[in-house]
């Protein structure tokens, strides 16, 4: 049903898909920033591989969200920790929870490689930020100002998941929501 996969390249494709999820956000041209290079992209595929939904992994210390919130002390920020950001379902297959099967994966694939910490950021009230939260993310302080290196700025809740706490639990919630879920893995039309 779904293939989760973790690529170093940042394809043409991704990069498309991120420019079409993050509009009005991201340059016209190109979604490429310079966290990409170093980081690795976990991509959910359907069975005829289109791609469901897309996350990034950047490595720490340095990772993107110490870096654009401009606060390293908010953050665990060791080589034991890996900022998972840039989420996004594909707008062809919105609606369905797909975002969670995707941070699901993420987390666990984060465990896998024996990461202790998985950061992330979300923009406050958001709809999603209850199941981030149930998943085992806790706020590291206040919301603070986010500045991306295109200029673009704005407020961001910047979470962070101890895997030692949490990772147990993943593994069966997403079976789960694979036997208790349908999804429509077809392209709208």
């Amino acid at each position: 049903m779904f293939t989760f996969e973790v690529q170093k390249d940042f394809t043409p494709e991704l990069n498309q898909l991120r420019r079409e999820s993050f509009p009005g956000t991201l340059d016209l041209q190109t979604a490429v920033d310079e966290f990409d290079q170093d980081s690795q992209h976990g991509v959910l595929y359907n069975g005829d591989r289109n791609i469901l939904a897309y996350c990034r992994f950047t490595p720490n210390p340095g990772g993107v969200f110490s870096s654009w919130a401009r606060r390293v002390d908010l953050l665990p920020n060791t080589v034991d920790c890996v900022d998972l950001g840039r989420c996004l379902v594909n707008p062809e297959f919105r609606g369905q929870g797909l975002m969670e099967v995707l941070v699901l994966h993420s987390l666990l694939y984060a465990k896998k490689k024996n990461f202790l910490f998985v950061n992330g950021g979300v923009t406050p009230n958001r709809g999603m930020n209850e199941m981030i939260y149930d998943l085992g993310f806790e706020d590291c302080g206040a919301p603070v100002p986010f500045h991306q290196s295109n200029g673009k700025s704005g407020l961001i809740q910047l979470v962070t998941c101890d895997i030692t706490l949490h990772g147990r639990k993943w593994e069966s919630r997403l079976e789960s929501i694979m036997e208790n879920s349908f999804y429509r893995l077809e392209k709208k039309h």
